[in-house]
């Protein structure tokens, strides 16, 4: 005896196509602050945040909708929003001998 498998599939009757455009980079906010202290003798270390904000930025978005229980429906579409973009820099200087500068970050 053979068992018989239910498949659903779904239709999707409405589509829409879009056009490439020429578009504009979007405003950005770049913001920068750091620190350095000298630790001991021969020793320096540093910390940095580094930021930047791109206003009104396009991006694809996806959404997912329940279409049949336990059916879900992917939707992706592009929309504009402000995206932060944020950065923490740690740095260590030591100067061994004489003129000799070992950094790392």
């Amino acid at each position: 005896m053979s068992k018989i498998r239910a498949v659903t599939s779904v239709l999707i009757l409405g589509t829409s196509t879009s056009v490439a455009a020429k578009a504009h980079l979007p405003a950005t906010i770049t913001y920068v602050a750091g620190v350095a202290a000298g630790i001991v003798y021969g020793m320096t270390v540093s910390a940095g945040f580094i930021g930047q904000s791109l206003l009104d930025a396009a991006k694809i978005a996806t959404t997912s909708s329940k279409i049949l229980p336990g059916a879900y429906f992917r939707i992706s579409s592009p929309q504009t929003a402000t995206v932060n973009q944020e950065r923490i820099a740690t740095g260590v200087k030591i100067n061994t001998v004489a003129k000799f500068l070992v950094p790392g970050k």
